[in-house]
């Protein structure tokens, strides 16, 4: 399948990329979404769902110079500052779509299956348990 271009209005305003130009930590954050945004476009994804997912992202990008986002407000409409929670959610959500594709299954212990027990009438390897009660010695800490 044939890689459109990115569309020209899904990109951050030169005030953002300003701000983040500044803040080393917030800019490899952004750089690492929209790439992997960019590879599940390639990869074959929707593209109406991932330009609505960047579009999204845009209305969240820092829009002040202290680096507020726009959209998101507390309690006392005061706006919260970037990467706020839409961010984060999008990050994470990325996140564990990396990490699945890496996952591997781990190779079953040798020996014996997980879970079995000793055959009847052979002791098992664990040490004894203590016992418990009201006569027995106690444990002090």
């Amino acid at each position: 399948m044939a890689t459109r271009p990115p569309r020209p209005d899904l990109a951050l305003s030169a005030r953002s990329v300003a701000w983040l130009a500044e803040r080393p930590h917030q800019r490899e954050f952004v750089r690492w979404v929209w790439d992997e945004l960019a590879e599940l476009e390639r990869a074959g994804y929707h593209l109406g769902a991932i330009d609505a997912l960047r579009s999204v992202l845009l209305d969240h990008q820092p829009a002040t110079r202290a680096g507020r986002c726009r959209t998101c407000r507390r309690f006392t409409w005061r706006r919260r500052r970037f990467p706020c929670a839409v961010w984060f959610q999008v990050g994470g959500a990325l996140l564990e779509q990396v990490a699945e594709r890496g996952r591997h299954r781990r190779a079953p212990p040798r020996g014996r299956p997980t879970g079995a027990r000793s055959p009847p009438g052979r002791p098992s390897r664990r040490a004894p348990s203590r016992p418990s009660g009201p006569g027995s010695p106690r444990r002090r800490r």
